[in-house]
């Protein structure tokens, strides 16, 4: 699949100069009544199952943009998302999208550059809403073709919750769990094993170290010093 921001920005470039294809809508998508359904069960369905009659549309939930396309069409080079309902999904659709792009790009300008930046970041990929609706191309002499569109996303991240997260996993990373072994080693006198290692695992359990194991034995006065310096953890 193409760079998504080389092959959208590409598109616009191309409809600038030859224009969109025209097509006779019995109604704008606007005015479609969209229904809710998940991206599992809408990328595991048949179109013509989800399309018995055209214009109809849905509002796909949960949707994962992989990638996007570009191919030519009765002489017009029309833009295609790849969607599905999991990040390495064999059941993929490619949809079109070329007005979509259109009029983000000009409403717009780096929003596909930010689709393509959190494109591994599922927080948002695999969380997009994506509007698609069905209509019917051609005539009577030459027949009908049913296309599927994206009228619109929904969940595309603003440049500045972008920058919110980087600035959040910094923070985390930052702040993240105590260098070293997950395991913390205590010798003490045999009668008080259990007493210790209550009294420490109620200890860990409510600080920074609560991911820390507690591991007690007993060992005799003499022992200690030698266990220190053999045993470090």
């Amino acid at each position: 699949m193409k760079n998504l921001v080389k092959t959208l920005s590409t598109t616009f470039v191309i409809l600038a100069f030859f224009g969109c294809a025209s097509t006779n809508v019995a109604i704008s998508p606007s005015e479609i009544e969209y229904t809710e359904i998940s991206a599992k069960t809408y990328f595991s369905s048949k179109n013509t199952d989800l399309y018995p009659s055209a214009p109809k549309g849905y509002k796909v939930s949960d949707v994962y943009i992989l990638g996007a396309d570009t191919k030519v069409e009765n002489g017009t080079t029309e833009a295609l998302l790849k969607l599905a309902s999991e990040k390495n999904s064999w059941n993929s659709v490619s949809v079109y999208a070329t007005d979509f792009v259109k009029n983000m790009n000009s409403s717009d300008s780096t929003w596909a550059e930010r689709l393509d930046a959190v494109r591994n970041n599922e927080r948002y990929n695999g969380h997009y809403t994506v509007y698609l609706y069905c209509k019917e191309e051609g005539n009577a002499w030459v027949g009908y073709t049913s296309k599927v569109i994206v009228y619109n996303i929904e969940g595309i991240p603003s440049q500045e919750q972008i920058d919110a997260d980087k600035a959040e996993e910094a923070e985390e990373s930052f702040t993240s769990e105590p260098v070293g072994d997950d395991t913390i080693k205590i010798w003490v006198p045999d009668a008080i094993v259990d007493f210790t290692k209550e009294q420490a695992e109620k200890f860990l359990s409510g600080s920074e170290y609560s991911n820390y194991k507690v591991v007690v034995e007993a060992v005799g006065e003499g022992d200690a010093a030698g266990n220190m310096v053999t045993d470090v953890t």
